[in-house]
């Protein structure tokens, strides 16, 4: 099977759609409006007019009557698809229910209902700290976008010198220096694996994972689908 060009992109920027006054105030509008995920191979190429992976929310899927809308004993979030009319569907974030400890947990399937992976809110230990994410693919190390300490940026400067060091010091400086709690403030996130040597950094998000900005995969071998949906799903404290 011939691999989808967005897998081999390494930016990714989320437009949203204006969806008319008319269709705001038909219920029986049929037409969908997606948002759209733009991509690039990297940062210097310019956006092809067709580089786009298209997005509904749940909320939308369920007033269209779109079979996508439906999963057994899951509510689907939002659901990607290859064309603008939403006919070929790429996958599907599916919400579970919030544990009693604060943690929820999406999962992120194919067409075919087959498990791409999974993702994780984890809630913050304590008031100063930050909610964090989780990210699981199969076969793959697990990612997260836990605070880094001074640790880890002694490691990576070990395993792979200046390069990884100076990613971490930025996460370091940066990463941490909101208001913590799960007050909504602005961040820029990085998910870097864990249990593994040496770590990598896998995944940065657009600054407070505002809509309009560059989010960027460092590694080859992390399914898009799973961006798609952190995408979606943003970084919000209250869900």
């Amino acid at each position: 099977m011939t691999e989808p060009i967005w897998q081999r992109a390494t930016v990714f920027v989320l437009r949203l759609s204006k969806v008319p006054m008319r269709d705001k105030l038909f219920r029986g509008a049929t037409r969908p409006h997606p948002h759209a995920i733009e991509y690039r191979a990297t940062f210097r190429d310019k956006p092809a007019p067709d580089a786009f992976v298209y997005t509904l929310p749940g909320s939308s899927l369920t007033k269209l009557g779109h079979p996508a809308g439906v999963a057994a004993e899951a509510e689907v979030r939002d659901a990607f698809f290859a064309d603008r009319e939403c006919t070929q569907l790429i996958c599907r974030t599916l919400m579970g229910p919030r544990d009693s400890d604060g943690r929820r947990r999406y999962t992120v399937v194919g067409p075919d209902g087959h498990v791409v992976g999974e993702i994780e809110r984890v809630p913050p230990r304590n008031r100063f700290a930050n909610h964090s994410w989780r990210m699981r693919q199969p076969g793959q190390p697990e990612l997260s976008t836990t605070g880094v300490t001074l640790g880890r940026l002694r490691d990576g400067a070990i395993t792979t010198a200046f390069g990884l060091a100076a990613g971490y010091l930025t996460d370091l400086v940066f990463s941490n220096s909101n208001t913590g709690g799960d007050s909504p403030a602005a961040r820029t996130l990085h998910w870097w694996t864990i249990g593994v040597t040496p770590t990598q950094k896998a995944l940065s998000s657009s600054s407070s994972c505002a809509v309009g900005q560059p989010w960027q995969v460092w590694v080859d071998w992390l399914d898009r689908r799973l961006v798609f949906a952190q995408m979606m799903i943003g970084d919000s404290a209250y869900f």
